[in-house]
């Protein structure tokens, strides 16, 4: 009889009792488990398994145009921002928009993730993004400039064009914090001829202000195994078993 097999299963038997499991989540930014209001304000989510989630809100209302907190907004189109020089209770002010000052999201997690997917619930003009993958945990974002982002562990700047509601894929990987934004820098008004029988340069803003709501987002995680995982005695005397096995086979051949 060869006991090769069974050994073996029964080693991976024991790998599996402390190997870690993979799914992705979905997290509905519509009703949080706990908030509060007021600028500076933090939204906390419960994953499961140990994942937790807090979204903050963020815009350049600092001095130099640096970063500085807001509030966090939540509707049925989903997550939006104010900050301290709009009118909360204004459409479409209180969405993450470009208009004046640039809004952010930050979603920060306490173990690693992959994003994967966010969800515009509710838009108005178009609904074009930057988002950036941070690999630090708790980003410091109070006067940050958006070109020290990288001091903060976020890669490089990631674009999505669209209008309207709609999911867009997350590129940069795995990471401990997704920071979201209506577009940084539109693009430039387009020139035409105009005037006089078209002898003067007149432009037209083709690029419409970005408002949006974010409605959900989708993440991979991989649980961690749990640490110093001790093996069911059940499975001590599998792997006994064979072992004893394997030296009762090798005594009798001899």
């Amino acid at each position: 009889m060869n006991l090769k097999p069974l050994l073996g299963g029964a080693l991976a038997m024991a790998l599996w009792a402390s190997s870690a499991s993979a799914a992705w989540i979905y997290v509905d930014l519509t009703s949080p488990d706990s908030s509060n209001t007021g600028i500076g304000n933090v939204l906390s989510y419960d994953l499961g398994n140990g994942l937790t989630m807090s979204v903050t809100s963020w815009s350049t209302t600092g001095a130099g145009g640096t970063l500085e907190a807001a509030r966090t907004n939540i509707y049925g189109g989903g997550l939006g921002v104010c900050n301290e020089n709009e009118n909360c209770n204004s459409s479409p002010n209180h969405a993450m928009d470009n208009s004046s000052f640039n809004d952010f999201l930050l979603f920060t997690f306490n173990m690693t993730v992959d994003p994967i997917k966010v969800k515009i619930g509710w838009s108005n003009g178009d609904s074009d993004m930057n988002y950036w993958v941070g690999s630090e945990a708790n980003p410091t974002m109070a006067g940050l400039a958006l070109a020290n982002l990288g001091t903060e562990g976020f890669g490089p700047t990631q674009n999505s064009d669209g209008s309207g509601s709609r999911w867009f894929d997350i590129a940069g990987g795995e990471g401990l914090s997704l920071l979201l934004a209506a577009e940084l820098v539109q693009d430039a008004p387009q020139a035409y001829a105009c005037g006089y029988r078209n002898r003067s340069i007149c432009y037209r803003d083709t690029d419409s202000k970005d408002y949006v709501k974010i409605e959900a987002i989708k993440v991979d995680f991989t649980e961690p195994p749990p640490q110093e995982e001790v093996p069911e005695p059940s499975t001590y005397a599998l792997v006994g078993s064979a072992l004893a096995g394997v030296a009762f086979l090798r005594r009798k051949r001899a």
